[in-house]
Order: C-alpha cells, then sequence, then structure tokens
C-alpha cells in the first residue's frame, strides 16, 4: 500500500510581478494536496519514496516534516540520515549541503521551547495553537506554488532552476517557503542549502 494519496489542483493568488507600474495580477497556481496513512520513519523508507517528475517538488515538504517528526533529543540521528537524503544531491559533489552546522543549527531550533514536541505536527493540517497542534488523521497537507518564477543558481558548476513551494498553517499569518530544485543527475528534486530553516522558526504558542 502507498504511504499517501496525492490531489492535484490549481488556486488563483494575487500577485506582483515586482514593477510598480504594473500593480496588482491574477496569477494560476498549482497546488498539491497531500493525504498520509503513514509518513515515512527513517531515511530507509524515505529513500523508497520517488520525488521526481514536475510534481516531485511539491512533496519534498511533506517529507522534510517527516524528517522533523522523527527527532527527539535522545536519537536525532534518524532525522538527520532523512535530512540529508533530501539535501545532499548528487550534482553537490564535494560541497555537502547537510554538515555538522545543519545538525547544530537543528538541535537549537528543536529545543528551544520544547519545539521538537510539536512543530512538525502544526503544518498539516486541523494543527492550531487552541488544540496544541494536533492535527486531523490521516495527516494531510497542501503545498502550493510561489507566485514569483524560480531563480536561477550556478553555484554548483551548471545552471540549475531554484523554484519555491509554500505552506500555509495556523501557526503563523504568513506562508512559509522552501526552496527546491530538480537535480540533473537523478530527476530527484532536493531542498536548496539551508532554506528548511525557515520552517523551524517560531510560531504561535501551543496551549
Amino acid at each position: 500500500m502507498s504511504m499517501f494519496r496525492s490531489f492535484l489542483n490549481s488556486v488563483t493568488k494575487q500577485s506582483s510581478d515586482g514593477q510598480a507600474h504594473e500593480g496588482i495580477r491574477n496569477v494560476q497556481l498549482n497546488q498539491q494536496r497531500y493525504v498520509f496513512e503513514r509518513l515515512p520513519q527513517n531515511a530507509a523508507e524515505l529513500a523508497q519514496v520517488n520525488r521526481s517528475g514536475p510534481n516531485g517538488k511539491f512533496l519534498v515538504l511533506p517529507l522534510m516534516l517527516a524528517a522533523f517528526k522523527a527527532w527527539n533529543p535522545q536519537n536525532p540521528e534518524i532525522c538527520y540520515d532523512m535530512m540529508k537524503l533530501l539535501m545532499n544531491a548528487p550534482v553537490c559533489g564535494s560541497i555537502q549541503p547537510f554538515n555538522n552546522f545543519t545538525k547544530d543549527f537543528v538541535r537549537a531550533r528543536m529545543m528551544q521551547n520544547g519545539k521538537w514536541q510539536y512543530i512538525a505536527d502544526a503544518y498539516f493540517e486541523g494543527a492550531q495553537p487552541s488544540n496544541h497542534y494536533t492535527p486531523n488523521r490521516p495527516l494531510s497537507i497542501t503545498v502550493r506554488e510561489y507566485v514569483y518564477a524560480p531563480q536561477t543558481s550556478t553555484i554548483y558548476g551548471r545552471p540549475l532552476s531554484i523554484e519555491k513551494v509554500v505552506a500555509e498553517f495556523a501557526g503563523a499569518d504568513t506562508e512559509r517557503q522552501l526552496s527546491v530544485y530538480q537535480d540533473p543527475t537523478n530527476g530527484q528534486w532536493y531542498i536548496w542549502s539551508d532554506s528548511y530553516g525557515g520552517f523551524l522558526a517560531d510560531i504561535k504558542t501551543p496551549y
């Protein structure tokens, strides 16, 4: 049985292309809703999930949350191994986006205010500050394209299109963004640089 079901549709958002004289325009954006029978529990299970194809970019975000959900103070390495799969793409060579600094950063954010106990759940549907971020079951989340066009980076020696996907949730008044790119070597989508950090920032206090 598949771990999840997915549903693709579109939504209209207002945006500006950055030119003041053009004002606000309507933009139609794709979004993917995922319903998880179960999240990947470790790196071996996450490795079985195919993130290729045009819609693979949406899947990176909930898989990142699965990694966050696996973090705990006694055994954080399960989370780190999962994050490595989402960050260390073949095209990166020896640059290694996931390193000891990443571990230290994630640990500091998770331990702050006991955030590790609820931060991953906070992004799934039904989670509210008032229910201590208890999501609906089965877990579900909608991930949307960003309103602005992708950026191009050549930091790894070849042009890569850096796209953003976003998630809205009750823990903040603004959406959170994750930058992703498709590795040209294996066609899988990966987290770009340290853009995961925004999802570990403080959110509204649960109660």
